[in-house]
């Protein structure tokens, strides 16, 4: 999808139209101590509203927090708790230099710390801000920022030498200047910690995602979690200083307090609405999907940049809307009094009134709906197991197969889908390819598809079942039939058609899975695959001879069982017995036409990604097993040749709720070599595989 930055800068206005609210209401707070209000406001911003819409908008949100290493949780807490000085010293912005100058500086230093820190600690600034178009757009931006912050700050300070001290106790009861100015500068650069806390929670929005959460809702549970240390922060201040001024009696309006009068109730209501209104345009902005350079400009400043300076515009607005400014006022000051029923509908924020904005925001969401469902799909969002890719030259399009998923497909059907994409980044929405016939042998299923060239058609090659159909067991567990099936398209992105009746290759009676195709060197096609360690105890790789139509040629025999790896760790079993698997072979040559195979199994820390290596060069070995490639539960990878030239491996990680991670690899002749992990694709925060010296200058 090409890119758009009209919709980026609408989602902009949207959260600062609905953000202004936020401050808004406090000025209506008449009985109520700044601690108490403040916290009252940050208990429905902070927690109820990312809760409440993370549980509403993401899947399985307890047991994703639960998968969360603590050092994750940790971090972006702890950032929280940073951010949450910027916030607390914001408010006591507003309170010594009023809501015009505060904001100004405030989000000002904001914007510019929170979009250079964080790609300066990754090592990014030059090559990603400095040294590209948008970057230094973003550059040229922060320097008008910077510019406005110095501008707004001299009129502050030739405002606060005009004034005397009556006329600044009428703008702002307790206005000082340069207390406000140092505690601006503070909050400014203490809120950027927002965007770190981001950053740090990448590996949470990975998990959400694995889990089926859509793109444009991942990144909520981070929210969470960052926004729970900016409480801790706030509960602690406002705590003491509940605990000093022995207010937390308002809350029940106790100590002789006069009941609200009724304009101060209805504000009540709005400023918790507004602690929603703060939250849900956030997430909207800054968890939504990354987009590529042209729109990066948009996302950098993920500590509430652009998104606070047009809320910054519109809460002026909004607060000179509350009231007309007095005659004879002196220059510079505002003198307000309560609006009369003639202001209502010039008073966005009335009672009466408020409901204008819920119909002006859902047209204009209506409107960027339909760019939303066309929007890019990022690899790191992409819920995936067993990945395996095409690089068609003719289209120069990499499709990614893999299992239905209904979530994002909206086809309930058993089957296959492709994910589609230029750059190995950005996926259109998948499209089902191939759905499984109602009236065949298999009903569930759809693992390990791979698609082949052969004979001028393209061939889908993806494993099923049926429990139903049962096979015979030897011992307590309970078998079932289980084998590749085969289906055939003239176009890549199908569909496909069953071949052969929908019988599988292999004998009905081995309980078998992930078959692929070889070809080897007289031409003649074969399938290899794995025999189920369910069946067997040890699982076995195997290959099957077969006649151009790929139906089967003669009898299977054995390449290797998954034993013969001295890193393989056998799988205690319920039934008292051990299984040692294997898993996820593809063929290749290598430059010097050795035959390698790729195949997974378990390991000491889980699923491994490993090749061995024909001594013969043929299907029929002897196999040396040469080791773990990829470790660190990661497994089922194929190869393929990027557009540019490269060697790449993609496979699948964590093993449960899997997501595709890409490798860039080197042939070493007798063996495939790690490079790096290609981390600008998969979005990974702890690659298993760094990046290198050698290639560090080439864009790693």
């Amino acid at each position: 999808m090409t890119p758009n930055p009209l919709l980026g800068v609408l989602f902009h206005w949207l959260g600062g139209f609905a953000s202004a609210s936020f401050y808004v209401p406090y000025r209506g707070v008449k009985r109520w101590n700044w601690e108490i209000f403040w916290l009252t406001g940050g208990i429905f911003s902070w927690v109820i509203a990312p809760w409440f819409f993370a549980a509403v908008q993401t899947r399985d949100l307890m047991g994703v927090m639960a998968q969360v290493p603590s050092s994750i949780v940790g971090w972006c807490v702890f950032f929280g708790f940073l951010w949450g000085f910027g916030g607390l010293t914001y408010g006591l912005t507003m309170r010594y230099l009023g809501l015009s100058l505060g904001m100004a500086v405030v989000l000002g230093l904001c914007t510019v710390f929170g979009t250079l820190i964080p790609p300066i600690f990754e090592g990014t600034f030059m090559r990603e801000i400095a040294g590209t178009t948008h970057g230094q757009i973003v550059l040229l931006g922060l320097a008008v920022t910077l510019a406005g912050i110095i501008v707004v700050a001299r009129a502050g300070a030739r405002k606060d030498a005009a004034l005397s001290p009556a006329q600044k106790a009428a703008a702002v009861a307790e206005f000082d200047f340069r207390k406000g100015i140092a505690v601006a500068i503070f909050s400014g650069i203490m809120s950027s910690c927002f965007a770190f806390g981001l950053a740090a929670g990448e590996p949470v929005k990975a998990l959400s995602a694995a889990a089926g959460t859509g793109p444009l809702w991942t990144g909520l549970p981070t929210l969470c979690l960052v926004m729970f240390g900016g409480l801790i922060t706030n509960a602690l201040w406002c705590g003491w200083l509940i605990a000093k001024n022995r207010s937390a009696g308002q809350w029940a309006r106790r100590a002789g307090r006069q009941r609200p009068t009724a304009q101060t109730a209805a504000q009540f209501p709005a400023l918790r609405a507004g602690g929603h209104r703060l939250v849900f345009p956030v997430l909207l902005l800054h968890d939504g999907r990354k987009p590529d350079g042209a729109v990066r400009l948009f996302q950098l400043d993920a500590a509430h940049g652009v998104d606070h300076h047009l809320r910054h515009l519109l809460g002026l607005r909004l607060s000179r809307m509350e009231g007309r400014r007095a005659g004879g006022a002196p220059h510079g000051v505002e003198r307000r009094r309560a609006a009369d029923r003639r202001d209502a509908d010039h008073r966005l924020w009335q009672p009466d009134g408020g409901l204008m904005r819920w119909p002006i925001a859902a047209l204009l969401l209506s409107l960027a709906a339909p760019a939303l469902a066309d929007a890019p799909l990022l690899t790191s969002h992409l819920r995936i197991h067993d990945p395996w890719v095409v690089a068609e030259a003719q289209s120069r399009t990499y499709w990614l197969f893999s299992r239905n998923d209904p979530a994002v497909t909206g086809d309930r059907r058993t089957g296959i889908m492709a994910y589609a994409s230029g750059d190995l980044a950005h996926w259109q929405r998948p499209k089902l390819v191939f759905a499984l016939p109602e009236d065949v042998w298999a009903k569930e299923g759809g693992w390990a598809p791979e698609v082949h060239r052969w004979k001028g058609r393209w061939y889908l090659f993806a494993t099923f079942h049926n429990e139903a159909a049962a096979l015979p067991s030897p011992g307590k567990r309970r078998l079932y039939r289980r084998a590749t099936l085969l289906a055939v398209a003239d176009r890549i992105d199908g569909p496909y058609s069953l071949i052969h009746k929908g019988e599988p290759p292999t004998p009905p009676e081995d309980m078998t899975l992930d078959g692929t195709l070889h070809v080897d060197a007289a031409g003649k096609p074969w399938m290899v695959y794995a025999h189920e360690w369910l069946q067997q105890g040890v699982g076995t790789i195997e290959a099957l001879p077969l006649k151009d139509d790929l139906s089967p040629a003669g009898k299977p025999s054995i390449l290797f069982r998954a034993d013969a790896a001295d890193w393989v760790v056998g799988q205690r079993q319920p039934e008292g017995d051990t299984g040692y698997v294997t898993d996820g072979p593809e063929l290749l040559r290598t430059k010097d036409g050795a035959l390698l195979m790729l195949w997974s199994s378990w390991g000491r820390h889980g699923y491994v990604q490993a090749q061995a290596r024909s001594e013969s060069g043929t299907l029929a070995g002897p196999w040396t097993q040469l080791g773990p490639l990829v470790e660190q539960d990661s497994g089922h990878g194929m190869m393929f040749r990027a557009f540019d030239g490269r060697l790449m491996l993609v496979l699948h990680r964590p093993f449960k709720r899997a997501l595709a991670k890409f490798y860039e690899m080197r042939d070493a002749g007798d063996r495939l070599e790690v490079v790096r992990e290609a981390v600008e694709l998969d979005g990974e925060a702890y690659p298993t595989h760094g990046c290198p010296m050698e290639v560090r200058d080439a864009g790693c």
